[in-house]
């Protein structure tokens, strides 16, 4: 592992651009928490400390923003915290970690995207903690190490700290946990002989080499974890000896409140049912399909789609709700059969929808009223000045158009206005009645000068 040297030369060198972001930011609750990317959207990075220290932050997902942190991080005292996700995103610490009396915290996966510890990193009082698997990917700590009265953790031999172990860059304490990880030498025999937890293999096995689940129960009455490691060969099954996932359920499922949480990059995924009485799917271009009886596979993804698209870019206004068909054509996302604007605009066969109504293709109805503010009956005031014929011919001689009436090119360009576009042509209808009638006066004239 890299030590002092390469510490030295971080703190030298990190010296952070940072936008709209607090020195220091001390989260005591979790509307503090919720409210952090909405008041800083765009800080990524603190150059002073974070604490997180409340009885009822659960969710730490709204500091997924975060990258970098220029001091410490404690989380300490957080009672009803279960999970460390929303910090997955943050790979260097300029200062300490310390992880104290979090009672429902199981591991340390939320954590998988650190690689530096500036200062010591101490994990301690964690009633529920089971595992360090989620510092696999430290390689700098650059103080001392502390991991002591977390009573039912039993697998410290992540890579991180295995690596870390045999050239300390400070004392070393490991106390007060399970078998396995009660003490240095057991953590060192794990990760040097691969064991479960080891670098070479970070799954519970056997002494034979399989892998298996097991059950672990915990201080809270009827909670307790099965673990099978970190992207590891053991599955569960329920209702199967034969399970082909993860988890196999072969029977019926309730439940309150499920959700699926997946970390991955900088957002998570989750499907939620129950106490909020909502369906949410947190992903772009996740897509509810539906299917009738399909004996034959015809349709491995559905006859009909329901997604949500972002919206391409560049292009404002095209992010919404579609509804699309993915058969026949197994890569159908583009057909815009009903596209439900961001804007509240509706697009048919587009999603380009800078209209109430926008539609790719022909419209047929029985009949459309369009309702206007205006209309052409000002061509009959006695004041409304019409054009003589000489200067109407002058006119569409110079303008190869009539007046008031958009050109051919503007047309091509723009469209007509249905409403605007009738009213002009019944202007130049009522114009015409006026040249009618003065033509009718001359002729009247005339005659009485021919036929006196």
């Amino acid at each position: 592992m890299k030590k002092s040297l390469l510490l030295s030369c971080f703190i030298s060198v990190a010296l952070w651009t940072v936008a709209q972001c607090p020195t220091n930011l001390s989260l005591t609750s979790q509307s503090a928490v919720n409210d952090f990317p909405s008041t800083y959207p765009s800080c990524t990075q603190l150059t002073g400390y974070l604490t997180i220290q409340g009885a009822d932050i659960t969710d730490l997902s709204p500091l997924s923003q975060l990258t970098s942190v220029g001091g410490r991080i404690v989380v300490s005292g957080c009672s009803n915290l279960t999970t460390l996700f929303g910090l997955q995103n943050i790979t260097t610490i300029g200062g300490r970690l310390e992880i104290l009396s979090n009672p429902l915290l199981s591991d340390m996966n939320g954590l998988s995207g650190l690689a530096l510890i500036g200062d010591r990193l101490v994990i301690s009082g964690n009633a529920a903690l089971t595992t360090l698997a989620g510092l696999s990917n430290l390689n700098t700590l650059g103080g001392r190490l502390e991991i002591s009265n977390n009573p039912n953790l039993a697998y410290c031999s992540a890579s991180g700290i295995c690596d870390y172990l045999p050239n300390p860059s400070g004392t070393i304490t490991i106390t007060g946990n399970s078998t396995g990880c009660n003490s240095s030498t057991e953590i060192l025999d794990i990760c040097s002989s691969g064991g479960p937890g080891g670098p070479s293999d970070p799954c519970p096995s056997d002494a034979n080499g399989n892998q298996f689940a097991f059950w672990q129960n915990l201080p809270s009455p009827g909670y307790g974890t099965l673990f099978t490691g970190v992207n590891c060969l053991a599955r569960v099954g329920i209702g199967t000896d034969n399970p082909l996932w993860q988890l196999d359920v072969r029977g019926t499922t309730a439940s309150t409140d499920f959700r699926l949480l997946r970390n991955d990059k900088d957002y998570f995924k989750s499907f939620q049912v129950g106490q909020t009485n909502f369906l949410m799917v947190k992903e772009p271009f996740t897509s509810l399909n539906f299917s009738d009886d399909d004996p034959l596979n015809q349709y491995e993804n559905g006859v009909w789609g329901i997604e949500y698209h972002p919206g391409s870019v560049g292009e404002p206004g095209t992010g919404g709700l579609n509804f699309w068909k993915p058969w026949p054509n197994p890569h159908g996302h583009g057909n815009y059969f009903l596209f439900l604007s961001n804007t509240g605009n509706v697009g048919i066969g587009t999603n380009k929808t800078p209209y109430k109504l926008s539609v790719d293709g022909s419209v047929g109805a029985r009949s459309v009223r369009v309702e206007l503010d205006s209309w052409s009956d000002h061509v009959f005031d006695p004041n409304y000045k019409l054009l003589s014929l000489e200067e109407l011919a002058c006119f569409i001689q110079e303008n190869n158009r009539l007046p008031n009436v958009p050109s051919e090119s503007e047309v091509i360009e723009n469209g007509i206005d249905v409403g605007k576009t009738n009213a002009v042509l019944l202007e130049k209808i009522e114009e015409l009645t006026l040249y009618i009638l003065q033509l009718q006066k001359e002729i009247d004239e005339l005659r009485k000068i021919v036929q006196p």
